[in-house]
């Protein structure tokens, strides 16, 4: 089973409210009661307080890939960094026009 969670925030990496509480213990949770055989992943945007992190210390992300992506009349950057906590992929979209702001890191 493969399943694919897509938010604006997940704990430990960002939270605002009860939307990063959700993401960050579900996914585990789904996995554990599939008997660690579901294939969990969850995208979130990479604000600036995880990119800073990620970039400062050597916490376990990896670059995955870079790209543009067409909106409208311009092309925007799009990055693609990802880590994994108990067994859940975590892939994290990097653009600085979009996310480049900071948004309380919780847990």
């Amino acid at each position: 089973m493969k399943i694919l969670y897509v938010a604006s925030e997940a704990l430990p990496f960002a939270s605002t409210g009860g939307l990063a509480d959700v993401m960050g213990s579900l996914p585990a949770a789904v996995r554990k009661a599939a008997g660690g055989e579901a294939d969990v992943r969850v995208v979130i945007p990479m604000y600036k307080n995880i990119k800073r992190r990620a970039m400062e210390m050597d916490s376990g992300f990896d670059f995955v890939l870079e790209g543009t992506v067409r909106l409208a009349w311009r092309n925007q950057y799009c990055g693609i960094w990802k880590t994994e906590r108990g067994g859940v992929k975590y892939y994290f979209i990097d653009n600085e026009y979009y996310f480049g702001w900071c948004i309380y890191k919780g847990g």
